[in-house]
């Protein structure tokens, strides 16, 4: 998470929340789609592979254009691995270690990075009925040289195997709170699912709220 929107932590999209599940070896996803919000676009296109069992690549692009017509983007990488696999009724934990980079705005200087890591924690509930997360963790502006303690808190509630209702907050130590909530749909149960959500800041929601909508896809097992 950034010090306030956009937000750009790599989780499933357009959660910020992340969970401590990865991809099951040798089989990869594909997270695409779009936020808005106060003239403000944003859009991310994520593919990633799980190579070894226990560690997943991301490697992708996100972008923002903004009202005067001005636009950016950054270049992703991201790992994630578990130091406990999230099982039914129990529990499971992992982390994550990412960059952004992106061209700076004058003409002839350096690039920007930004750098992030969370340990993760998943908890599950009445079956995978409910299903908790809670992200901890610190986020690195090189630009601006500073550094940020970051939070984030979701609830997942699986209505049915299709449907899945979601809600967050999440915050760092330089921004304030935001809120999140939205409905995950399975076209194809565990390979084609879309999403949608709706969120904001606490303090000045009315002025801050967006709305999202993305897809999210995964293979089966194809890499040797």
């Amino acid at each position: 998470m950034c010090a306030a929107l956009p937000l750009v932590v790599y989780a499933d999209e357009p959660y910020v929340t992340d969970d401590a599940r990865i991809l099951e070896q040798g089989a990869c996803q594909f997270e695409s789609g779009k936020r808005v919000f106060r003239g403000r676009r944003e859009w991310w296109a994520l593919p990633a592979c799980n190579f070894t069992g226990n560690l997943e690549l991301t490697l992708g692009r996100t972008g923002m254009s903004e009202p005067d017509g001005s636009r950016n983007s950054d270049n992703v990488v991201q790992l994630k691995g578990l130091f406990r696999e999230l099982e039914t009724n129990s529990h499971g934990w992992g982390w994550l270690a990412g960059a952004e980079a992106r061209r700076h705005p004058e003409v002839g200087q350096r690039r920007i990075g930004d750098y992030h890591a969370s340990l993760l924690f998943s908890r599950s509930f009445f079956d995978d009925r409910i299903i908790a997360h809670v992200n901890l963790g610190m986020r690195y502006d090189r630009n601006e040289s500073r550094a940020a303690i970051t939070g984030a808190v979701a609830g997942e509630l699986n209505v049915t195997s299709r449907l899945a209702l979601i809600a967050e907050t999440y915050d760092n130590s330089r921004a304030r709170r935001a809120y999140q909530a939205g409905v995950r749909f399975a076209l194809v149960p565990e390979h084609v699912e879309i999403n949608a959500s709706f969120g904001g800041e606490s303090e000045n929601f009315r002025q801050s709220r967006y709305g999202t909508i993305g897809i999210h896809l995964v293979s089966t097992r194809f890499l040797p």
